[in-house]
């Protein structure tokens, strides 16, 4: 077996996975259709891209920790040009499931 395979499920984190990326709103660090190499983690613990637990989905975001304790997440593609949601740090960390360490994305 593998040891990075493709997954969707929350549990399949737990050794690190590729995980599909379905959207453009990570462009250009992970591209749609590419994949992200996610390692297990629990909480945003450096500025990083991290999936998290959202309202039921599974989400890719870039994370970046506040001074005052909140997470600033945001997506990388400028075309998205809403603000980016800031969260209380206890909020996010309950919804993170890894950190991207690494994209394989297509050629």
């Amino acid at each position: 077996m593998s040891i990075l395979q493709t997954t969707t499920r929350i549990e399949d984190l737990s050794r690190g996975r590729l995980l599909p990326v379905e959207t453009d709103a990570m462009e250009p660090t992970l591209a749609e259709r590419g994949y992200a190499v996610v390692a297990p983690c629990d909480r945003v613990a450096a500025d990083a891209v991290y999936v998290l637990m959202y309202g039921g989905e599974t989400i890719i975001r870039r994370c970046q920790m506040l001074i005052d304790g909140s997470v600033r997440l945001m997506l990388d593609n400028p075309k998205y040009a809403a603000g980016p949601d800031i969260m209380p740090g206890a909020d996010v960390d309950a919804m993170v499931l890894g950190r991207v360490v690494g994209a394989c994305n297509p050629i």
